[in-house]
């Protein structure tokens, strides 16, 4: 089927409805395809949303390692700062209150705290384990350092000697250990960032393409709907409009053409009625036309008319004296007023006269009747 019959069918198809729902139904299908619209719309805003969320969630948790980190190479200094302070012979070195030592028991606790929040803000499984692991090593660094910090409140050689040995030794290497699994979570935390990142922008790009295909997609069902509802109404409008002007020439013989069963058909239905009545009260007239012409064409008889009493002398009738032959022709002929000099009674254009006996006469050109002076 060829693109202009498909065309021709739908508005064919349209126009069996009533203008009001055909109207009712474009405009419907409009707000059906604003709605798709708004729709696609909202859900790349959300989808757009959850991928912006995710980076930034995965970028607070990279913040935290770095502030993790940060506290880990930070709490390890304090140890070894209060631990120098101690050799040096630093009366208050290993107590809590030590400047050097309280500092160290600060850096340790946000380091905890920071590594406890990060474990909730964890992403993925694997990343929750690490930082489990992390708090689990940095609780067993603070046993250590009590170990530590009570062998030089001795004030003893050998106390300081299996002090220095741990500080140097255990704590060290449970500080490797941290600084590891810090590393571990944070290249997991980075790829997560960069994937988050990488998501957000196709999710940007998806919504993009999507929101444009959809409206496109909307543009053209509502211009397409739009082109077969105006010319459902525009085609049988003109039609009528056409068939009025054929009309306005005479023409009374064109058949007016009814599609559907709108208000337009209906109108078209009354034209044509209208033209049905208004052809057989013409046929009537031109038969009645052609009878009274053929009546008019027929000979009939005609009495000679009278003169007017206006212009006809005082008659005298009968005569006391019936005239001579003699002065009945030698009158000379009179003429009427208003007719020719040869339209007499005597002369052959006359209505006396038998050539115009067979047709009416005028009435400028009445019969002279002879009247005696």
């Amino acid at each position: 089927m060829s693109a202009g019959s498909a065309d021709s069918a739908t508005v064919t198809l349209l126009n069996r409805l009533r203008l009001g729902a055909r109207l009712a139904t474009a405009f419907a299908t409009v707000i059906v395809l604003l709605l798709v619209v708004m729709a696609t719309a909202i859900l790349t805003a959300a989808r757009q949303g959850a991928a912006a969320s995710r980076m930034e969630q995965t970028q607070q948790f990279v913040e935290l390692l770095k502030d993790a980190k940060f506290s880990s190479a930070d709490f390890n200094g304090w140890q070894t700062a209060y631990a120098f302070d101690a050799l040096r012979g630093v009366a208050d070195a290993a107590q809590d209150t030590g400047a050097s030592r309280a500092a160290f028991l600060t850096s340790i606790r946000t380091f905890q705290t920071t590594v406890a929040t990060a474990t909730t803000s964890a992403t993925s499984t694997a990343t929750r384990t690490e930082l489990e692991s992390i708090a689990t090593l940095a609780a067993q660094f603070l046993t250590v350092d009590t170990q530590i910090a009570e062998l030089y409140r001795r004030d003893t050689t050998a106390a300081r000697t299996a002090a220095n040995v741990l500080v140097i030794g255990q704590e060290i290497e449970i500080f490797q250990q941290i600084g590891t699994h810090l590393d571990t979570v944070a290249a997991a935390a980075g790829t997560d960032f960069a994937a988050a990142r990488s998501s957000a922008t196709a999710a940007q790009r998806t919504g993009d393409a999507l929101i444009w295909s959809a409206g496109t997609v909307a543009a053209l069902i509502a211009a397409g709907l739009a082109l077969v509802v105006t010319r459902s109404v525009t085609r049988p409008v003109d039609s009528v409009r056409r068939r009025l002007v054929l009309l306005a020439d005479g023409d009374l013989a064109s058949p007016v053409i009814v599609t559907g069963r709108d208000e337009i058909a209906a109108m078209a239905t009354a034209l044509r009625q209208s033209l049905s009545a208004l052809g057989t009260a013409m046929r009537t007239i031109d038969g009645s036309a052609t009878s009274l012409a053929a009546a008019a064409a027929s000979p009939t008889r005609r009495s000679a008319p009278r003169a007017s009493p206006r212009t006809s002398p005082p008659s005298r009738w009968p005569p006391s004296t019936p005239p001579t032959a003699s002065a009945r022709h030698s009158r000379p002929p009179r003429s009427w007023p208003g007719c020719p000099a040869t339209c007499t009674p005597s002369s052959p254009g006359s209505a006396t006269s038998p050539e115009r006996r067979a047709g009416p006469v005028p009435a400028r050109c009445a019969p002279v009747a002879w009247m005696p002076a």
